[in-house]
């Protein structure tokens, strides 16, 4: 019961939030060339920009969002499921043997997944094998996606969790697509991702500081 109440007062939060914030997107007409000719992509972001990758995806009613199956997850999943955005849940610690196959079966359906390679529990901004080997499997390409905003609350949290401010100009920016070819091996491309979030991190960051609207 507190959690479906918990879960109405969130989702009646967060929509109104996200109506008042204004979006710029970085790299978005490549983004929809790419996903007009390969649908299933691999959403990857850190664990803390994932508000701001959900509040500006929640019309994308065919995207899947990996969520772990904690109490936080579980409030999560219910915020999504009223979005009509669809979840999986599992995590490296618990359920993400499972989770993963769910994700590789989604994948094959067409439909595009969302994952935080450094959640559910970090260490922040590291990335864990799950989406590489994901990307691996299927031959889908990973998108690396980042947010920033000009005002913003950030948590005290492992991840240093970030909470738009009302009103606040926020910058969304899609990366480059990586592909990791069947024979690649994963610490190699554990290392590149690692530094396209950042590099994206950062430009999200630089954007967010300019005169631009």
């Amino acid at each position: 019961m507190k959690e479906t109440f918990f879960s109405i007062l969130l989702d009646g939060i967060l929509t109104c939030l996200g109506r008042t914030l204004r979006q710029r997107r970085i790299g978005y007409q490549e983004h929809q060339q790419l996903v007009t000719t390969e649908p299933a992509v691999i959403y990857c972001f850190w664990h803390a920009h994932q508000l701001g990758l959900l509040l500006a995806h929640r019309d994308r009613w065919d995207l899947n969002v990996l969520v772990s199956l904690s109490r936080d997850g579980r409030l999560l999943s219910r915020v999504l499921a009223k979005w009509g955005i669809s979840w999986v849940g599992g995590s490296s610690s618990r359920g993400g043997a499972e989770a993963l196959e769910e994700l590789r079966y989604r994948l094959e359906q067409g439909l595009p997944v969302a994952i935080a390679p450094d959640g559910p529990r970090g260490p922040r901004r590291s990335i864990a094998p799950g989406c590489l080997a994901l990307a691996r499997w299927s031959g889908l390409p990973i998108v690396p996606v980042a947010v920033a905003y000009a005002r913003k609350w950030q948590l005290n949290s492992w991840d240093r969790f970030q909470i738009p401010c009302p009103f606040s100009k926020m910058v969304l920016a899609y990366g480059t697509p990586l592909r990791i070819p069947r024979p690649g091996k994963i610490a190699h491309y554990t290392k590149i991702l690692g530094h396209l979030l950042m590099e994206l991190s950062n430009r999200c960051e630089a954007a967010c500081t300019s005169s631009s609207p």
